[in-house]
């Protein structure tokens, strides 16, 4: 971390301490998101405000929690997108081959390294696209 000139804590196991504005000392989740984005549903809009908070975890699981508690402030509606699920059968080579699995049970398959199989949004969240 920081070309090695981080402080690591003697007799631990690679722990390091991080400055305290970047530390919640108790709390949930729900305390976490109200830590990083005070504010959110009166700021949504606000450019600024957005591109300098983000809360990082490294499984796509929290990812979607974390969202789906996020998205959950905002009034509205779940509006859902579900991903292109169809087979395009124009092609004569495609024809002799059926859909072996229905499109369900496809946007229901969590595969890592994947984007889930639907998209929920609110009118007025925010988006990135990549």
């Amino acid at each position: 971390i920081g070309d090695s000139k981080y402080p690591i804590i003697p007799n631990t196991e690679d722990m390091i301490n991080l400055p305290s504005p970047m530390v919640i000392p108790r709390g949930g989740l729900s305390d976490l998101i109200d830590f990083v984005y005070p504010n959110l549903t009166e700021n949504s809009s606000n450019v600024d405000y957005m591109v300098g908070r983000v809360i990082l975890t490294p499984k796509n699981d929290d990812v979607e929690h974390i969202s789906t508690l996020i998205m959950n402030r905002f009034a509205g509606e779940f509006h859902t997108y579900p991903s292109a699920d169809s087979v395009d059968l124009t092609d004569d080579s495609n024809m002799d081959q059926p859909q072996l699995y229905s499109p369900e049970f496809l946007r229901s398959l969590k595969i890592p390294g994947l984007p889930p199989g639907e998209l929920k949004l609110k009118v007025g969240a925010p988006i990135i696209l990549l």
